[in-house]
């Protein structure tokens, strides 16, 4: 045999070996990794849940090494009782068919894993207080959900007394849509409903249970009512808009269970009417809201939901729960002024709200309990004076000034903004020890009304005479119009709040509620 083959021969053999190395390797890394991921979930019983992972592999000899845990830092401590890490070593012996020759026939393989034990979570955005303006509030409701629509102070205070359990109204949509194969929740989340049947859903569930209180009837009585109508004929959400599950998660994998997601009812409402409006704007008309305000035009649109733009949501770490960015335009008539030969004038003020969004950061599961931490922004506000669609800027200084007051004497134009500087990210913790949802509020207070006083003084008015007036100057005018601005001001902030608040949302707040914690999951830990 010459030199150059034998060598050949024992490349080969070498080559083959390495391979099974390489195999053994992979194979109780991949061990280490299943079962330290499966003892996280299983916490009672860490020992037992990795025997039978490696009692499954029935083609190896492993052994394990199992202990629990924390870390701190980047260093594990092992603990007898409340850690939520587990480290899992698995080692073996790799058969190696050709080093037996050579007085090498096991090689030592082994790997370490670390996982810890981690969870989904139900959360929920909580809407604000009832709005201030119940004409403002019904216009809206009418837009969106159908004339003869409105919830009284009195719908609204007992649909925010009771809750739906959203599994079982995914269940009564299901039943609505077949009879036969219902398709699987991730498919029903996909799928478009009529807003009227997912309130007539969630008046059967609370009409279903077995002591209905005066409070849950009354709940029945206003879901009904809002069901008959359930916004313009041909109105279709997407189930995923109003509720679901973050991404990368599936419900046929982390389940549903009945505790772990539920809102109130008037959040489910404010849901949905979010969800109409995101499927195309809607201007309502509002005569005499406010004392010294003949008129108000809203203009109302929002963004299409958006990944975790939901009113409820199933959330791992990472995840994130948002509102989306809004907008209202006002054209406001304003009466009662005496600025030159004028008696009323028209103001156009928009407001902007950008995605307030909670980001969770860590799902705590441990011997001691559960506590999710969120750190999160409120709802941030801009303001301007708008320039309408069907305006003239004619003769003003600039197209992005709009014109306020054109009598025989006077035009008065004006342009100005204000905004709110973005807050850095509010940290809350949600400990799910106490029984029943649990309720944080992010908070970066915003005074709305201050901010339009602001922007009447802050404005830049443009005042053209058509003829001289010796008893009128540009400057009296310009003071005149702002002073009338800011006296507006606090009917200005009651449209808007009141409009914003119909939506469940409050500039400057968001309000989260966790309503359960599934801590059967796990993570691996680098």
């Amino acid at each position: 045999m010459s030199a150059a083959l034998l060598l050949l021969l024992v490349g080969m053999a070498a080559w083959s070996d390495m391979r099974t190395v390489a195999t053994a390797r992979r194979l109780v890394s991949e061990t280490a990794d299943e079962a330290a991921l499966a003892a996280a979930r299983n916490a009672d019983g860490i020992r037992t849940t990795v025997r039978h992972v490696i009692e499954s592999r029935a083609e190896s000899r492993l052994q394990a090494d199992v202990k629990s845990g924390i870390l701190r830092g980047d260093t594990f401590v092992e603990q007898s009782q409340g850690g939520n890490i587990v480290r899992v070593t698995v080692s073996g012996q790799a058969v190696l068919p050709f080093g037996a020759f050579v007085g090498y026939k096991y090689w030592p393989v082994a790997a370490t894993a670390m996982a810890r034990r981690t969870g989904v979570v139900g959360l929920a955005i909580k809407g604000m207080a009832a709005p201030g303006n119940d004409a403002i509030a019904g216009a809206i409701e009418q837009a969106l959900f159908g004339n003869g629509v409105h919830l009284d102070i009195d719908d609204r205070r007992v649909l925010s007394q009771v809750s739906i359990a959203l599994p079982d109204l995914v269940s009564r949509l299901e039943a609505a849509e077949t009879a036969d194969a219902p398709p699987d929740l991730d498919q029903i989340l996909r799928t478009r409903f009529g807003p009227g049947k997912v309130l007539t859903a969630a008046a059967d569930q609370l009409a279903a249970q077995a002591n209905l209180s005066a409070f849950d009837a009354a709940a029945v009585a206003a879901l009904r009512r809002l069901a008959e109508h359930g916004a313009q004929p041909g109105t279709e959400v997407e189930l995923g808009s109003i509720f679901g599950f973050a991404s990368g998660l599936k419900a046929s994998e982390v389940g549903f269970p009945q505790e772990l997601l539920s809102i109130r009812a008037i959040d489910l409402v404010g849901g949905l009417l979010r969800a109409i409006l995101a499927e195309a704007p809607v201007s309502v008309t509002v005569v005499n809201p406010l004392d010294g305000i003949d008129l108000v035009d809203l203009d109302l649109s929002t963004a299409k939901s958006a990944e975790g733009t939901v009113a409820a949501l199933v959330a791992s770490e990472g995840s994130t729960i948002a509102t989306a960015p809004m907008r209202i335009a006002a054209r406001v008539k304003v009466r009662g002024i005496a600025i030159a030969d004028a008696v009323e004038f028209t103001l156009p003020v928009e407001v902007r709200l950008s995605a307030g969004d909670a980001v969770v950061r860590t799902i705590q599961c441990d011997g001691k309990g559960s506590d999710i931490t969120v750190d999160g922004r409120p709802v941030r506000a801009s303001l301007a004076i708008f320039k309408p669609a069907d305006s003239e800027a004619d003769g003003a200084a600039d197209s992005k000034y709009v014109p306020l007051i054109a009598t025989d004497t006077v035009i008065a134009w004006g342009q100005g903004s204000e905004s709110f500087a973005d807050d850095p990210p509010i940290t809350i913790v949600f400990p799910t020890a106490a029984s029943g949802p649990t309720m944080r509020s992010l908070r970066a207070p915003i005074d709305l009304r201050n901010r339009l006083g602001k922007l009447a003084g802050d404005a830049d008015i443009v005042v053209t005479f058509k003829r001289p007036q010796p008893d009128m100057t540009e400057s009296g005018v310009r003071a005149d119009l702002a002073q009338a601005i800011n006296d507006k001001a606090d009917g200005l902030n009651e449209i808007f709040s009141s409009a914003f608040a119909t939506f469940g949302v409050k500039p400057g707040q968001m309000d989260l509620s966790v309503s359960g914690v599934s801590c059967a999951t796990s993570q691996l830990v680098d």
